[in-house]
């Protein structure tokens, strides 16, 4: 199972052993917005997304496409081809 971008954040947060406060503080935004992130009842922006990836120095598109809500034939063909997905979708992005 995949995990959320709210439960994928926390993992992480947690991974660094940092509070909420503080990352909160470190991403400057609020820690009722952070919570609302780790707990799923709010999706960040890509910009946000792409600054926490950076912050913990994971995978920037992992996250943006975390942070989107996508049908489940697009989940499936992320999970079925993982290396060609990523550049596919960006490549996509940039056609608009």
């Amino acid at each position: 199972m995949e995990l959320t971008f709210g439960q994928r954040l926390k993992q992480l947060r947690k991974d660094s052993e940092l509070s909420s406060t503080v990352l909160a503080q470190r991403l400057k935004i609020t820690l009722p917005y952070l919570s609302q992130i780790e707990a799923d009842l709010a999706i960040p922006s890509e910009p946000l997304a792409r600054s926490i990836a950076a912050y913990f120095d994971v995978d920037a598109e992992e996250l943006v496409f975390l942070a989107r809500r996508v049908t489940k034939k697009l989940d499936e063909i992320k999970q079925k081809y993982p290396n060609v997905s990523a550049p596919y979708f960006r490549r996509l992005g940039k056609e608009k």
